[in-house]
């Protein structure tokens, strides 16, 4: 693969600048397809292979670094180098010596603030690597120690342009809504619409803030699919439990699975299903073998459903819990959450008689 980006430049070189580009340009796009990953003949050599295939890669961006020092494209290089090096690291059990040297060599004398940021992500994942807690780089992840959301945010203050600050203001706003923190989740979608407006997680969390903001307060949900519309101010008087799963996903289905114990042992309780299965038909099935009595509505667009949009949800299980009295209990992503939830809205009051604000989905 070096010999390879190597004569590509010989022959850029004599040929000069014409319809392919600079050899500068010649030599960034032998680098990408070096990157690119590609189908193994053997599996049982893929750790060989793929760590011979970044080491390749990387000396063809060791050439244009030392080529092209200030090049157009050395940003783009170095943020793919770093990647490669972390990949390394870890097909290598977790040796990241070679990359932590890099990192502090291009933290001491960073070439652009591109580059501090994006460094500084990376030292943000290589710190948690070595914590005895996983990194917190990872939707798994929804309670952060203290020590972790005091480096997130201030990562997302000194780098609220960068590339990663939309994913690691996500990982805070799970955090703040685990800990009931309104006001965190006010200044993280604030800086999101400062900086990253258009941003998709930008706009989901202000919709899902918006939810949030509702909890305890009269709550109408309305939306139509197909002929058939629902509206929960119809079901005033008892408990009204939305879930957002999927036939394809495993604990979305064991959240189903639990709402419809739930609803057995509770008869009064109302559920609606909204599903995000690419054919309806695979939906069908799965309920039929989870003997799910409620309906299911599935318009084909999967998290592009108008539901999820409204309301921000970008991962499943999603539960929303309406009381008696048709207030906004809460919401639940797992299957002992769901339950949680479920009783709550039990309990809840009667109804009173104004209505709310309608709040189509």
């Amino acid at each position: 693969m070096a010999r390879h980006a190597v004569l590509i430049i010989i022959l850029a070189g004599i040929a000069g600048a014409d319809e392919t580009g600079t050899p500068e340009q010649a030599l960034y796009e032998a680098i990408v397809a070096d990157a690119e990953v590609r189908p193994v003949s053997a599996p049982e050599r893929w750790f060989e292979d793929t760590s011979a295939r970044h080491e390749a890669t990387l000396r063809t961006i060791g050439q244009y670094l030392t080529s092209y020092p200030g090049g157009a494209r050395r940003d783009d290089v170095i943020e793919l180098e770093l990647r490669l090096r972390f990949e390394l690291g870890a097909l290598r059990s977790g040796d990241f010596s070679t990359m932590s040297r890099r990192l502090d060599a291009l933290r001491a004398r960073p070439p652009s603030r591109r580059l501090e940021a994006i460094v500084a992500y990376w030292q943000l994942v290589l710190a948690g690597v070595r914590a005895e807690r996983p990194a917190p780089i990872d939707t798994a992840v929804s309670t952060l120690t203290d020590h972790q959301r005091a480096v997130l945010n201030e990562y997302v203050v000194r780098f609220p342009r960068s590339r990663y600050a939309p994913r690691l203001c996500q990982l805070l706003f799970t955090d703040a809504i685990e800990n009931d923190d309104r006001a965190a989740l006010a200044r993280l979608t604030d800086l999101l619409e400062k900086n990253a407006r258009r941003h998709p997680i930008t706009i989901a969390l202000a919709a899902r803030r918006k939810l949030v903001e509702r909890v305890g307060e009269p709550f109408r949900l309305t939306f139509t699919h197909e002929a058939d519309s629902f509206d929960t101010w119809r079901w005033r008087g008892r408990p009204v439990l939305v879930v957002v799963w999927a036939a394809f996903h495993g604990p979305a289905r064991d959240t189903a699975a639990a709402l419809r114990t739930f609803q057995e042992q509770h008869p009064d309780t109302l559920v609606l299903g909204i599903a995000i299965d690419a054919d309806p038909r695979q939906t069908a099935r799965a309920a039929t073998e989870l003997e799910l009595p409620w309906k299911q509505y599935n318009d084909g667009l999967g998290y592009g459903h108008a539901f999820l949009r409204t309301w921000g949800i970008r991962t499943i299980p999603f539960v929303i819990g309406i009381d008696r009295a048709g207030r906004l209990v809460g919401t639940a992503d797992d299957p002992a959450g769901a339950l949680r939830l479920a009783t709550r809205c039990l309990a809840g009051a009667r109804p009173a008689d104004a209505p709310p604000t309608t709040r189509p989905s």
